[in-house]
């Protein structure tokens, strides 16, 4: 009894730590959408909805990577085709 008490805890622990891992990882990436989104905004103007899906599409990686391509995009027709090239290529890294 006391042997599946513990094992019971520890498998406990083990799933709140991972929870806990998955909660960091989901709130740095909406952190990293939010930051993404102003700095678009302020570069080039207001997204259309589509260009707005396609950003909350992106995963953490894809993110990190439109942050520095950022320094080169200039206008919407530049971040589209980031994001129907460089966010695909991103993915594919994997």
């Amino acid at each position: 009894m006391l042997k599946e008490s513990r094992l019971i805890k520890g498998w406990m622990n083990e799933s709140q730590k991972i929870g806990e891992q998955i909660g960091e990882r989901k709130g740095e990436r909406k952190g990293k959408l939010s930051i993404l989104q102003k700095q678009l905004h302020q570069k080039v103007g207001g997204l259309s909805p589509e260009l707005l899906l396609k950003l909350q599409k992106l995963n953490s990686t894809q993110l990190d990577n439109l942050s520095l391509a950022l320094l080169t995009i200039t206008n919407q027709k530049k971040l589209q085709a980031w994001l129907n090239n460089g966010a695909s290529k991103t993915a594919r890294k994997k």
